[in-house]
């Protein structure tokens, strides 16, 4: 049996649905206050879209949509600091781009930030010092997510990629004064580039490149052909060069600097899926490509040796290095030949100059996008039975009665999994999270960019709950929403007990949740994390219990104002109070 310990925190305000508080109703001075419950494994949990690391090499910094930004030490890959910034419902918080001066003194962040936090107009992005992970200033006022951040080599300018038609920006990186205002954009902006110059490439999905000069003044724009969506693209070290990556086309090609005409294209090959990322080597002698491109097994990172010229080097133009089961997201070449990348999985990574796995972090955090038929329920939900992988091998079994956390072989009672069909009525277009959800045919009002990604439909055939990006739902038979809850982290998975008294939710931050089903209040969380021996496990009302050494992976995020970092108490510093079992016992008794 797992050891356990139960806490109980001292704030009167209680959570009536998981990791939730009503940000968007509360005054500034409530949004201050309030915690947050949150994971911490010590690694993101969430996609990591971007990376940046200062010229010297030192150190990098990750991003990611768990709304966290990390210092790792080089080479070693070891975490050095957690910078939080600050967070409400929903989005709010999750970061797409970050950005590191050359000098290493500021990081430069933002995403989906301050647009719904109180008294802000806008998008945000947060300077940070990277010695104290201080918020040093503001740029606000944004009219659209940031996807890319850039920092010119003389650590003055600070270059901004949005989304939809917003275009480019550019600041002065230490008065925040703008200096370059372009529009003149048809799609996402997703990548920006200086060179030693300070001349500037964009991509965007509108099929443009866009070079500018020193002084921002646009020099050269180039459409590419249909079906090609540029996504990156990098100066070559000698600034002659340019190096753009696609999404969705197993392809990269080089264009002059100076006037974007096409110089070749690196050697395909034997390739599957795209090189959405490209950096060449430090001395320009060496291409690098990926992205979705994987063989069966891996995806794998592109290594042309002569900067993706076919046929020079005489022993083959390139190597394909197996990198992770992942999405690769973005590539960065050290000036000592290391490659570090980051994955959507989310996973870190660092490849030695002669290929070879330097480091790699990964999740801490149970796979859960691919659960649809095994997040298991015995007959009253107090038993959950999952998988900790893609593979659905090997899963866990949490008895909520006796707060343990068993192999999936150790539990004898049985376990249901969730119905997906019912012959009474039909739900469909849940599967396909572009599709639209329909019930008997009739499309279900959901709320915009709200996406689809799990149902189960309960016992008696009376009702089916409903899993989407922001809300867990339930409707009945013949399509009547009776209630719906928000979500901080999307639905993954889902199951109704036998009694259909309880219906539990998987989630992609790597957190189980129960719910009442007469009512959709929340009464208990657990992550089980992926080593397979700790866990924790909590109430609304803040108690915990957890398994030895699980304390440190729970915690408090507290916003301290739009203007400063946010802190985070561990739960493993919190107070002690005593367990009782009839307190869960309880929570199933009802």
């Amino acid at each position: 049996m797992a050891m356990f310990q139960i806490f109980s925190y001292p704030i009167t305000l209680r959570l009536s649905t998981f990791f939730l508080c009503f940000f968007l109703s509360f005054p500034l001075a409530a949004f201050d206050k309030e915690p947050i419950l949150r994971v911490e494994g010590r690694m993101h949990t969430e996609p990591i879209l971007r990376i940046a690391t200062d010229s010297a090499n030192s150190f990098f910094v990750s991003s990611s949509k768990d709304k966290t930004l990390r210092i790792w030490q080089l080479p070693s890959g070891r975490l050095r600091k957690i910078i939080r910034v600050p967070i409400a419902q929903g989005a709010e918080g999750e970061l797409n781009a970050v950005a590191v001066s050359p000098d290493g003194v500021v990081i430069a962040a933002s995403g989906n930030t301050c647009k719904t936090l109180p008294s802000e107009k806008g998008y945000c992005i947060y300077l940070f010092d990277t010695a104290t992970g201080n918020i040093l200033s503001r740029i606000k006022g944004l009219p659209a997510t940031v996807l890319h951040l850039a920092i010119s080599h003389n650590n003055q300018y600070l270059a901004v990629a949005m989304s939809g038609k917003a275009g480019l920006r550019v600041y002065h990186l230490h008065n925040g004064r703008l200096l370059k205002k372009d529009k003149d954009y048809g799609g996402d902006t997703t990548w920006l580039d200086f060179n030693k110059n300070g001349a500037l490439i964009t991509t965007s999905l509108d099929g443009y490149l866009r070079l500018y000069d020193e002084h921002f003044k646009p020099q050269q724009r180039k459409k590419l052909p249909t079906g090609f969506q540029p996504y990156s693209a990098k100066f070559s070290p000698e600034n002659d060069k340019i190096a753009v990556g696609f999404t969705g086309r197993h392809v990269v090609i080089v264009f002059s600097a100076k006037d974007l005409k096409v110089l070749y294209f690196a050697d395909d090959t034997a390739g599957v899926g795209d090189f959405r990322s490209v950096a060449w080597s430090k001395d320009g002698k060496a291409l690098y490509g990926a992205g979705k491109h994987k063989n069966s097994r891996n995806s794998l990172i592109r290594w042309w040796k002569d900067a993706g010229r076919s046929g020079v080097s005489g022993w083959g133009e390139f190597i394909d290095l197996p990198i992770y089961k992942s999405t690769i997201s973005q590539i960065i070449t050290l000036k000592d030949g290391d490659i570090l990348y980051s994955g959507l999985a989310p996973v870190l990574g660092g490849v030695d100059n002669e290929g070879f796995l330097r480091f790699r972090r990964t999740k801490p955090i149970a796979t859960f996008a691919r659960w649809k038929k095994s997040l298991l329920l015995s007959a009253d939900g107090s038993i959950v039975g999952f998988p900790y992988d893609k593979s659905g091998k090997n899963g866990g079994r949490f008895v909520a009665r006796d707060l343990i956390l068993l192999n999936s072989k150790a539990v004898n009672d049985k376990l249901y999994a969730p119905i997906t069909k019912s012959k009474y009525f039909s739900v469909t277009g849940w599967e396909d999270k572009t599709g639209e959800l329909k019930l008997n045919g009739v499309a279900i009002a959901l709320a915009d960019n709200e996406k689809v990604s799990s149902i189960a439909i309960a016992r008696n055939n009376r009702f089916f709950v409903v899993g989407t990006s922001d809300k867990l739902r339930l409707l009945d038979r013949i399509g009547r929403a009776r209630w719906n809850s928000s979500v901080l982290a999307p639905v993954v998975g889902l199951n109704i007990s036998l009694n259909n008294r309880v219906i539990v939710a998987a989630h992609s931050d790597g957190i189980i949740r129960w719910y009442r089903t007469v009512t959709g209040d929340h009464f208990l969380s657990l992550f089980p994390h992926r080593d397979k021996k700790r866990w924790v496990a909590w109430t609304p009302d803040r108690y915990f219990a957890t398994s030895a050494g699980g304390g440190d992976i729970l915690g408090w995020h507290k916003n301290r104002g739009v203007n400063r970092s946010a802190k985070f108490v561990s739960y493993a510093n919190s107070k002690n109070s005593k367990l009782r079992l009839e307190r869960i016992n309880n929570l199933f008794a009802h």
